[in-house]
């Protein structure tokens, strides 16, 4: 529908797309295909093809968020800048910025990377049920709760959300 709504209202459409043939490449004037956060060779590739780009813009989830503040930055397009997307995108810098706003009952949270990150987390909690997400994924994905019934399985969902994150 994004696609659709920039083609009515006259744009030409530049589609970055890691499959060969996407669903939306019908409606695309270029096509590049790469990740979306392949911030140098869009780059690249923008540069190589002499394309001219007045708006970078996404119809999907956070995942291009920061890939669309980068690049239009390094284009010099007006956007939103990269250090404020990332507060939103991340989830560890959004709760922090949060915190250290001091909004009222904001919960207890660490970054971990480890479960010794995690028990030393619990060793300075008031309660024994936490969530372990990733910090930078999307759609629930590595998403667990921690308690004291499932300490067994906390290394396997430790190594998930890692598995799940995007850096």
């Amino acid at each position: 529908p994004w696609f659709q709504f920039l083609k009515d209202k006259g744009h030409q459409i530049i589609l970055v797309d890691t499959g060969e043939k996407p669903e939306c490449q019908a409606l695309a004037d270029e096509h590049i295909c790469l990740d979306a956060r392949d911030i140098s060779g869009i780059i690249k590739e923008v540069t190589s093809r002499n394309l001219k780009i007045d708006l970078i813009t996404s119809d999907q989830t956070d995942v291009a968020c920061d890939s669309v503040a980068v690049l239009s930055e390094s284009l010099n397009i007006q956007s939103n800048k990269p250090e404020i997307v990332k507060l939103f995108t991340n989830k560890f810098r959004n709760r922090k910025f949060l915190k250290e706003g001091q909004f009222a009952h904001y919960p207890d949270f660490r970054e971990v990377t480890s479960l010794q990150d995690i028990d030393s987390f619990i060793g300075t909690a008031t309660r024994f049920e936490f969530i372990l997400k990733p910090s930078d994924s999307q759609s629930s994905r590595g998403v667990f709760e921690l308690n004291q019934t499932n300490r067994h399985q906390w290394s396997q969902y430790l190594q998930q959300s890692i598995n799940y994150s995007n850096s």
